[in-house]
Parts: structure tokens; C-alpha cells; sequence
């Protein structure tokens, strides 16, 4: 399985940008929540404990090297009825919350 996008594919150079683009909005947003608490960055971001006390300490350079990575760094967090259209948004938000808090927590 090929995970490097080739640069030269219809699109190749576009999605390339779109994963970096990603990972740094990514990495910046678990430092910013780190610095409010690491338990924030924990919960609301989904990095462990032990990433959220790097990311408090970690020069600017290391954070922004994870943004290089040729894959997404993070995983979607939320489940297929969270983002159901047909319930109330603040319903589906709440549910993304409450699940990414559980999740953090060891909970099904």
C-alpha cells in the first residue's frame, strides 16, 4: 500500500498540501489547548497524556515537523449517528463531545 501521494498525479500536489495543512492546524490546536491544560488538549483533541506534556515543552520546530508527516496524523473522532443530519445540531455536537470525552476515558 502506497501512502507517499505521488506529486505528479492528477491532484497529487493539492492533497499534499491538504495533509500538511491538516496536521499543522492539528498540531498548533493540541499545543494551544496544551498550554490552556493538558487535560483540555486531551480531551478535546485526543492526544495522551503523555503528548499533551510534550506538546508544553516541545519547540515550535519539533510540532510543526509532525505537520510533514505524508499521512493525516490524527483520526476522526466521532461515530456515524453523530453526524446524522437528520438530529439537531447542538444534539450532534453534544454527542461528539460526550463521546470524545468517554473515549479519552477508556468508556464504550
Amino acid at each position: 500500500m502506497q501512502t507517499e501521494l505521488n506529486a505528479a498525479a492528477p491532484g497529487g500536489a493539492h492533497l499534499r498540501e491538504t495533509v500538511r495543512t491538516c496536521n499543522r492546524l492539528y498540531w498548533m490546536g493540541a499545543r494551544e489547548a496544551a498550554q490552556v491544560s493538558p487535560q483540555y488538549a486531551e480531551t478535546v483533541f485526543g492526544v495522551t497524556p503523555d503528548t499533551a506534556e510534550w506538546l508544553l515543552s516541545a519547540p515550535l520546530e519539533a510540532v510543526l515537523d509532525l505537520a510533514e508527516a505524508p499521512v493525516v496524523t490524527f483520526r476522526m473522532a466521532v461515530t456515524p449517528s453523530a453526524v446524522d443530519n437528520r438530529a439537531p445540531r447542538e444534539l450532534r455536537h453534544l454527542h461528539m463531545a460526550l463521546g470524545a470525552a468517554g473515549a479519552r476515558r477508556g468508556l464504550p
